[in-house]
């Protein structure tokens, strides 16, 4: 299975050094802003939905806005020699203020060789589908802190992890906050994903559960290049394995016009805990993200 987290899980990680509790903290704290983001003289809005790294922002455009998305996340890193890149190609439309819908794909390719409880394979695949319902209650342009839940019901008959059959469907609710410290410059942005999920495997159904908190922030160099920085913690259970890791990189995002852009960021792991037995042979220590997005 791919996602397996249980909620005990999501307290024990072991303490990390000072100064990654102080870049946390740094990342999570978006201000008790006295102002709302202002903009003058006809100044474009900046869009903070893919500023950051794997966490986002709450922006989902203006009414009958249309794009398409191409995500691709790659985990590297884990015991034996282990390749997993998988794409989440999506159309989304803002049908009225504060609420878009969007319809996905997904594709996965695995390159395993050697690695203990999996079967070695090589391929890529067609691997399931998707639907995201997202609502925008508040506007960080208007009120000091954005604020965005979304749904994402999803169903894969392609194991992401193992590349093998499947039978998975799967909840993720993802609560997004965001906010502009320094308006038009500087952006913070929090993440809570709680991610349920059933799958069967050629036997009996499981139940899945995966955890992620993220903080991140963004700063602007030009009004078309942003970089910054985010820590992302994560608890999952796989093989009857409780696992925590907290994860750090950084990111880069590029307007290459008005209509499009690009998002790059790396994640490594920086501190890990396994209750219940050793360190999972298929914990991955790296994930790298590449986005691309065409608005219409």
């Amino acid at each position: 299975m791919a996602k397996r987290a249980a909620p005990a899980a999501f307290l024990g990680l072991r303490p990390v050094k000072t100064g990654l509790g102080m870049l946390l903290a740094a990342a999570w704290l978006w201000p008790v802003a006295t102002h709302a983001e202002e903009h003058v003289g006809g100044k474009e809005k900046v869009e903070t939905e893919h500023i950051f790294g794997f966490t986002e922002g709450t922006d989902i455009g203006e009414k009958g806005e249309q794009e398409f998305e191409s995500t691709t996340v790659g985990r590297f890193g884990r015991a034996g020699r282990y390749t997993g890149i998988a794409n989440e190609s999506a159309y989304r439309n803002v049908l009225t203020d504060g609420f878009r819908l969007s319809f996905a794909a997904f594709g996965d390719y695995h390159g395993i060789r050697e690695m203990p409880g999996l079967a070695d394979r090589t391929g890529a695949s067609l691997s399931g589908a998707a639907s995201e319902l997202r609502w925008q209650f508040s506007d960080r342009t208007k009120l000091p802190i954005g604020f965005s839940v979304s749904l994402m019901p999803e169903f894969r008959w392609i194991d992401d992890i193992a590349g093998t059959r499947t039978e998975n469907y799967a909840l993720p609710v993802v609560v997004a906050l965001d906010a502009a410290p320094v308006p038009d410059k500087f952006f913070t942005a929090f993440n809570f994903i709680y991610d349920p999920g059933i799958a069967r495997d050629g036997g009996g159904w499981e139940r899945s559960l995966q955890i992620e908190a993220s903080g991140a922030v963004s700063y602007a160099i030009t009004p078309e290049v942003f970089v910054g920085a985010e820590l992302r913690y994560i608890a999952w259970d796989e093989q009857a394995t409780l696992s925590r890791g907290l994860f750090a990189g950084p990111s880069l995002y590029v307007k290459l016009s008005k209509t499009s852009a690009i998002k790059v960021a790396w994640s490594t792991e920086i501190a890990e805990d396994t209750a219940h037995g050793p360190a999972l042979a298929s914990f991955e220590r790296n994930q790298a993200i590449v986005l691309f997005v065409k608005s219409f």
